[in-house]
């Protein structure tokens, strides 16, 4: 794996438009937080929360359907800080519709920047590339069980 970028990628039996609904769901983005106030826009800041976890997410670029991205301070140092350069990975999601499937890819990007030491850097890295097998497997089952 390379130290600064982790690529993951799985195939979905479901129709593009099943797999958008399931990425953008509020609850994808604000874990046990506030549903009713979730505003998926470019620029939008969306807390994730999960029990005193506190993780903050800046949109990016939406392209409905095809790309989605996101920056967030992924590291328990950075627990409750809103994103800022230093603090943050940048998430990507590609769609694209392959003989009746989707592929739905997910880059994270930036580990090298972060402004943390070179140890937690590296373990995050790994925690996170071993997150987004789990993440993509959770969404592939919510897309197909429709």
């Amino acid at each position: 794996m390379d130290s600064d970028r982790i690529e993951r990628e799985i195939m979905i039996s479901a129709t593009l438009e099943r797999v958008w609904q399931v990425l953008t769901h509020p609850l994808n983005w604000v874990g046990e937080g506030d549903q009713a106030a979730f505003d998926l826009r470019e620029g939008a800041t969306i807390i994730f929360e999960m029990g005193d976890t506190r993780l903050h997410q800046q949109v990016v670029r939406i392209e409905p359907m095809r790309y989605l991205s996101y920056r967030w301070a992924p590291y328990p140092i950075y627990k409750g800080e809103a994103p800022r350069q230093g603090n943050t990975t940048l998430v990507e999601f590609m769609l694209s519709e392959e003989e009746g499937k989707v592929r739905l890819r997910v880059v994270e990007s930036g580990f090298d920047g972060l402004d943390a030491p070179e140890g937690l850097r590296r373990d995050g890295a790994g925690q996170n590339a071993e997150g987004w097998v789990g993440a993509l497997a959770a969404l592939k089952e919510q897309a197909e069980s429709a």
